[in-house]
């Protein structure tokens, strides 16, 4: 291939089908083209997706209903999951630093916002789920099993594919911080836990205060 990286151009539909395969190419075409398009919305989704994630673990169903759970993880995940993501990439930034990293906030936020493709598909999982479950789903003790065995088939199929597409989300992210920062990927998996790190003890200090 002679194309230099200046000449090669993706549209939205090849930036979407290609990043499953060649993320490394895709993460540098968005980040040298500054491509903004879709970054808030991308953002806000992958926001929706881990706020549902959330409340199926923290068993938000045993205190509200399945509607009240529904409009908390759009409302909330879409404002609180953003303000994470913007405090998250500022933590990378920062980091990055440490180790010479070339990104800044906002070439982070926009290779980001397209690394969390994975993690939008599964929430598209949710909806069969939720629709043999009910808010069963965000139950500690929820019942998730069902007399129809196609149900129970169909169900863990989906929580399979979801756990899949959440670990290809975490590489994704890995290889967008390698990219965007111009560093190697063991620097950048150092990058990516760093602020992690930073976030639970924040938690666990507030929390024990």
């Amino acid at each position: 291939m002679n194309h230099t990286q200046e000449n090669i151009q993706f549209s939205d539909k090849e930036i979407i089908t290609k990043i499953w395969v060649y993320p490394r190419q895709i993460f540098k075409f968005i980040n040298e083209k500054q491509h903004n398009k879709f970054k808030l919305l991308l953002l806000i989704l992958v926001s929706i997706s881990s706020a549902f994630d959330s409340a199926s673990n923290s068993h938000y169903g045993d205190k509200f209903s399945l509607w009240a759970v529904i409009g908390i993880c759009i409302t909330g995940g879409a404002f609180l999951g953003l303000f994470f993501q913007y405090f998250y990439s500022a933590l990378v930034y920062w980091t990055g630093k440490l180790l010479n990293g070339k990104a800044t906030i906002d070439s982070i936020l926009r290779v980001f916002a397209f690394a969390g493709l994975p993690k939008i598909v599964s929430l598209l999982f949710f909806i069969p789920q939720i629709a043999i479950y009910g808010n069963e789903m965000f139950k500690e003790n929820g019942i998730t099993e069902n007399e129809n065995i196609i149900f129970n088939i169909i169900f863990y199929t989906l929580v399979f594919i979801k756990n899949i597409l959440s670990v290809w989300t975490l590489v994704l992210y890995i290889i967008a911080i390698s990219e965007v920062q111009k560093i190697s990927i063991v620097k950048s998996i150092f990058i990516f836990l760093l602020p992690v790190i930073v976030i639970c003890l924040i938690v666990i200090i507030y929390v024990t205060l």
